[in-house]
């Protein structure tokens, strides 16, 4: 069985093992606002062009409340430094999380997977790809930030915490991980048993990472009887 270091292996190397063995790995799909500023937290005016819009992977729950989102900054920061708040280190999505405190959370299904995938286009800051790829937004019912209409899933969340990831000597930062705080959530009917209170697998038909440029669905959902 091959043996593998990984303080001998490359970054590209230690991302294929595990992308490629950590699988399916569901897709927070997450909308934020993007402020004007970054020196107030106060949501003035949400529009269109001021949605941001990006697919992770590196995604889960963590309890029934919290949901966890890792996010790579865009470049590396000694331990000890405190980034500047500007998207020469922050992805959009961490700065507008952490500049206005809330996002939706979508779990993607596999008839959105076209348009899920040109979301995660590098654009610029004042640039949406909600009006770029011409999707209408849903008002929240608790935050500001709205979600996407056509969604079946959508989780609004308040940001809870963010913890920085260091590489393995402990000397840099190289990403984030978000604890977002569901404040509520939005179920579309077509996918929810409320006689039994049950989401259903398969008509939610969600969309999941593997390695590589791969994606996975749910093709059968076994009946198996647990006995603990």
């Amino acid at each position: 069985m091959p043996f593998f270091r990984f303080e001998s292996l490359t970054e590209k190397e230690k991302s294929k093992l595990v992308k490629g063995t950590v699988i399916p790995r569901p897709i927070a799909w997450i909308t934020t606002i993007t402020t004007e500023t970054t020196e107030t937290t106060e949501i003035t005016e949400v529009t269109d062009d001021t949605i941001n819009l990006a697919p992770f992977s590196f995604f889960n729950a963590v309890t029934s409340t919290v949901l966890s989102v890792s996010i790579q900054r865009r470049q590396k920061v000694p331990v000890g430094e405190v980034a500047p708040l500007t998207s020469d280190y922050y992805k959009d999505t961490a700065l507008n999380l952490l500049t206005t405190g809330e996002g939706v959370v979508h779990i993607p299904s596999q008839r959105q997977l076209e348009v899920m995938d040109h979301s995660s286009e590098v654009l610029g800051r004042d640039a949406s790809e909600v009006r770029q790829l011409g999707l209408e937004l849903e008002k929240s019912g608790v935050i500001k930030t709205p979600g996407l209409k056509d969604s079946l899933v959508r989780f609004e969340t308040t940001l809870m915490n963010q913890i920085p990831i260091t590489d393995p000597t402990g000397d840099f930062i190289l990403s984030d991980l978000f604890l977002l705080r569901i404040q509520a959530v939005s179920i579309d009917p077509s996918i929810y048993d409320e006689k039994k209170g049950y989401v259903i697998a398969e008509a939610l038909d969600p969309v999941a990472r593997l390695g590589g440029p791969n994606y996975a669905t749910i093709t059968e959902v076994k009946d198996y009887k647990r006995e603990f």
